[in-house]
């Protein structure tokens, strides 16, 4: 029986987003955690305070991985294929060595002395580079491994600490190799079931694990320069991302696209304990290599992965924020927003109360128009010309559902596009269905956000959107299948368009050959975990207040069976927390975006800000 699992023991939370790696840096004088970002930003927490101590940026891409280099030296590896060599000056950190291989890869880069690393190349093969002289020591090819297919992309490397310099190498067609470095030969090699994704080994029991994403974890012994299979463990959901041993050699952690961190004995091989504190695809573990003081811990565990919408909708709000203190400190005045509320609808209340503060808060200035729930039509639209007319409103929003009598479409069409800054009019969905500039849609553009920020792989993909509604269906679809290089910045994928009346067969048919489900069909749980595919990415736009049998309350869910979904799918929004908090974030860009266009000082704006940055 699994233990009852521990609490955290504290959560770091920041505006930090998509986290793909970490890393303890404990000595007598610090103890710090670094979290490098998908952003290509590096956090450091200050482990005694928990608090934020400094970031810096250490380019654009994905930091994929990074490791202290003999207590002086910090190397990151970052998706584009570069490893960056720090080192510490005038108590912050600088660049002085790169290491750039030309190579995209997921392949973690892995430390095999202080002066030589290991990392994947082209063609599956695989270079030892001097960390001194940012030379390649030494290649081993792939042509080495007598295999009758290609061995694909190199997927996982771990060195063996002995002496004899072998490292076991995991290669995308489902094979794992024990190389001798010194050799430059293949010692032994191991069919495995599925197309690993993580590896670990340690040298108590000569034993070593494999994840996939499969449900399944493989277990392998190493004796004799022979690899041999010991067993399987079946997980309750597929894909693992992570796996690593702790020091002592008596446990290992599995990180999973669950969010799951499962921990077994590496004795008996059953399962601990189960945590569940993370809600998206847990990208890496790590334990403290020493004792951390400020934790009163031999071994702490840290874990991190994938966010949700509130955490990029901060991080972007920031960006914002600081846009727009560069707009207002060369001379332009503050954007302006203006809300129209009818009626007294809570929700509606509660919605408009959140655009405002969040307006205040990037800096830009708002107010909102308060209506009886028995205005008119013609009312309505005087005050939106009145507002269509005002030179120092940039953005107008009318915030819907109407009151019954009342004629939304009119509504959107009587705002100017110029300023319809949730992207309604049919003008800027025209421009959008040609790929013409203009203001696009506040929800598509955060789920387009979600989906860059968050580091899914979009070009040449399937995306399946449940959903034809004009304000957020069916232009959700058109950008995700319009091209990159265009004035909307599509996303190059093949996308299907579904809705609540696509027969239940087909529509399960659809979804399961999908690489991204967006659903926007206001139908609480309709997408269930069968129509998923492993792996795949699920964005739920929906937004339903249904009756909790449990408390008797109104609550707010999507349209997926989130609990359930999760348990497939690598990436999934919340509801809420998801795509709400993007798409007001979403509605000040693009106050922001009216506002730059409207001044006669736009060009050195863009100047100026392009310099603080």
């Amino acid at each position: 029986m699994a233990l009852i699992p521990p609490d955290p023991k504290y959560l770091l939370r920041s505006d930090m987003g998509c986290i793909h790696s970490l890393l303890f840096w404990i000595n007598s004088d610090v103890e710090h955690l670094y979290a490098g970002c998908a952003s290509g930003k590096i956090y450091i927490w200050d482990l005694k305070r928990n608090r934020i101590l400094t970031k810096f940026d250490a380019g654009i891409d994905p930091c994929l991985t990074m490791h202290n280099i003999n207590n002086n030296n910090l190397l990151v590896q970052q998706k584009c294929g570069s490893i960056k060599i720090y080192s510490m000056s005038n108590s912050h950190w600088s660049m002085n060595k790169i290491i750039d291989h030309d190579y995209h890869s997921f392949c973690r880069c892995q430390v095999l002395s202080e002066d030589i690393i290991i990392t994947a190349l082209k063609d599956s093969n695989i270079g030892l580079y001097s960390v001194k002289s940012s030379n390649m020591e030494l290649t081993l090819y792939s042509s080495e491994v007598l295999y009758s297919k290609k061995l694909g992309e190199v997927m996982a490397i771990k060195p063996l600490p002995s002496t004899d310099q072998k490292i076991l190498v995991a290669y995308e067609i489902g094979l794992l190799v024990l190389w001798d470095i010194t050799a430059k030969k293949v010692l032994h090699c191991m069919d495995i079931e599925s197309c690993p994704m993580a590896l670990d080994f340690e040298t108590s029991y000569m034993q070593g694990i494999i994840g996939s994403p499969s449900e399944k974890l493989e277990i392998f012994n190493l004796s004799s320069d022979t690899l041999t299979t010991k067993c399987t463990i079946t997980l309750k959901n597929p894909g693992t991302s992570v796996i690593n041993v702790r020091p002592d050699k008596k446990l290992f952690t599995v990180g999973n696209w669950d969010g799951r961190l499962r921990i077994f004995s590496q004795k008996t091989l059953k399962q601990l304990a189960v945590l569940d504190q993370h809600k998206n695809t847990v990208h890496d573990v790590i334990y403290s290599p020493h004792y951390v003081e400020a934790y009163n811990c031999k071994y702490l565990m840290a874990a991190a992965g994938k966010d949700n919408g509130n955490a990029i909708s901060k991080q972007i709000k920031e960006e914002l924020r600081s846009d727009i203190d560069a707009w207002i400190s060369v001379g332009n005045k503050k954007p302006k927003l203006v809300a129209i509320l009818v009626g007294e609808n809570p929700a509606s209340q509660t919605y408009v109360q959140r655009k405002m503060e969040s307006a205040n808060f990037v800096g830009i200035e708002s107010y909102t128009i308060n209506l009886k729930e028995n205005t008119t039509q013609n009312i309505l639209l005087e005050n939106i010309n009145n507002l269509n007319e005002d030179p120092s409103v940039d953005g107008i929003i009318v915030q819907l559902p109407l009151p019954k009598g009342l004629n939304e479409k009119e509504v959107c069409q009587a705002i100017s596009p110029k300023k319809d800054v949730d992207g309604f009019h049919l003008e800027n969905i025209g421009n959008l269905t040609l790929d013409s500039k203009g203001i696009i849609p506040a929800t598509v553009l955060g789920v387009k956000e979600l989906i860059v920020r968050s580091n899914i792989k979009t070009f040449g993909k399937h995306a399946v959107v449940i959903g034809r509604s004009k304000h957020v269906g069916l232009p959700i679809a058109l950008l995700l299948h319009a091209d990159g290089r265009g004035a909307t910045g599509g996303l190059d994928m093949t996308t299907t368009i579904c809705h609540i009346n696509t027969p239940s067969d087909q529509l399960k048919q659809m979804t399961r050959l999908a690489d991204l489900v967006v659903v926007a069909a206001g139908v609480p749980g309709l997408v269930t975990k069968d129509m998923i595919k492993s792996g795949a990415c699920v964005i739920d736009v929906g937004i339903n207040r249904v009756k909790d049998k449990a408390s008797n309350r109104n609550i707010l869910v999507g349209d997926v069976d989130y609990e359930n979904v999760k348990k497939v799918a690598q990436y999934i929004t919340p509801v809420p927390g998801g795509v709400g908090p993007m798409t007001v974030t979403m509605l000040l860009k693009n106050t922001f975006a009216v506002a730059m266009k409207n001044s006669q000082h736009k060009k050195h704006l863009e100047n100026s800000i392009s310099e603080m940055r």
